[in-house]
């Protein structure tokens, strides 16, 4: 499976920052479709992966189908691209990628959670090997001497392989515990669960702008051509690593909630620097880098199956579900205003205001906990 999620990362680390240059550079769209490209593909995710959490649940046997074939399919959406000419087009096949990455990956990340007693550290691992496939990803992106359209297929064959891997790991698993649409209801009254979904929500937002927006923001804004944004999303995802193996081993010792509040410090702190919009280089560099460390250690914490005793499934599904649609919210909001407004980098201050309400909210509640 770490195998499989490496390679897919790195399809992904070459495949997206490329399709998004290819559509605002080769096909001259506006900003507003290249940052859109994310909500596109993040509507997709958004609309199955409660579906494919669900199934998961009910069937669990079922779970290497879900973890897979989209995987495969999505190799052949993603080497459709370069032969598209207008990019409403790109758009819509970003959204069908997207419905075939929510029946996958979440399932992915469910059958993980159960390679682990408590499920923070197999998931950690998960996470880490794809951040770093995803870094390798965007290096080759950056250094490559090759077309936009010649990345992009190229990161078609890398997906096409790492179906492979990611089918023969989820045939192994060999049990994995079935749920009832009572167990599912029961769950998603947990408070914890509730805190959760709220976050994964709020780092979607922050995780959208941080892809395609930050790529053309980044360039039009501070300069920085294609050869820096790669060197810094290398950083950036090594980084995420270190953070996500912390995360994630700090998860099963105090709980995925607990570790979650510093982790969505450290990417409120991220995005108020970027907010700020101070012209130095180095502020960005700082800012973006622990936005994104945030962002992708919090993943293990929010995906973890384990958090409730039944229908893990569905609580992840809910989660990327949620992750999801913060991310297709954000991309369209910041690429109107960055068109429309003079303040670009507003989009990162008003997620990191929401991230900052959300953690204010919960430490109440385990406050009053406490003191009950």
């Amino acid at each position: 499976m770490i195998i499989g999620v490496t390679i897919a990362g790195i399809a992904a680390g070459i495949a997206r920052p490329s399709i998004a240059y290819y559509v605002r550079y080769d096909l001259q769209s506006t900003m507003l479709y290249a940052a859109g490209l994310t909500s596109g593909f993040m509507m997709g995710r958004a609309i199955t992966s409660i579906l494919g959490g669900v199934i998961g649940d009910l069937v669990p046997e079922k779970r290497w189908i879900m973890a897979g074939i989209p995987i495969a399919l999505s190799a052949i959406l993603i080497a459709i691209i370069p032969f598209l000419k207008a990019p409403s087009l790109v758009l819509v096949i970003m959204g069908i990628w997207g419905l075939l990455a929510g029946l996958a990956w979440p399932t992915a990340q469910v059958v993980t959670a159960y390679l682990d007693e408590k499920g923070g550290k197999a998931l950690s691992y998960y996470f880490a090997a794809g951040s770093l496939g995803i870094s390798i990803g965007n290096k080759l992106f950056g250094t490559l001497q090759l077309s936009y359209t010649k990345l992009i297929w190229l990161g078609a064959v890398l997906m096409a392989l790492s179906s492979f891997l990611i089918i023969a790991s989820a045939c192994c698993i060999s049990w994995m515990p079935k749920s009832k649409i009572k167990h599912i209801k029961k769950s998603l009254l947990d408070v914890r669960v509730v805190f959760v979904l709220a976050s994964a929500l709020a780092l979607g937002m922050m995780s959208g702008v941080l892809k395609e927006f930050f790529y053309i923001y980044s360039n039009e804004v501070y300069g920085i051509g294609k050869e820096g944004l790669g060197n810094l999303l290398l950083v950036s995802g090594l980084l995420s690593v270190v953070a996500g193996l912390i995360a994630g081993y700090a998860s099963d010792k105090y709980g995925p909630d607990k570790v979650l509040l510093p982790v969505l410090g450290i990417t409120i702190l991220g995005g108020i620097i970027l907010g700020l919009e101070v012209k130095s280089l180095l502020a960005l560099y700082l800012g973006y880098l622990l936005a994104g460390a945030g962002v992708r250690a919090s993943m293990p914490l929010t995906r973890n199956a384990k958090i409730v005793s039944r229908a893990g499934g569905t609580v992840v599904g809910l989660s990327n579900a949620m992750s999801n649609l913060g991310m297709v919210i954000s991309p369209i909001i910041a690429g109107t205003l960055y068109e429309y407004t003079p303040w670009k980098s507003i989009p990162f201050l008003a997620v990191s205001i929401l991230l900052l309400i959300i953690a204010m909210v919960y430490i109440y509640i385990l406050t009053k906990r406490i003191e009950a």
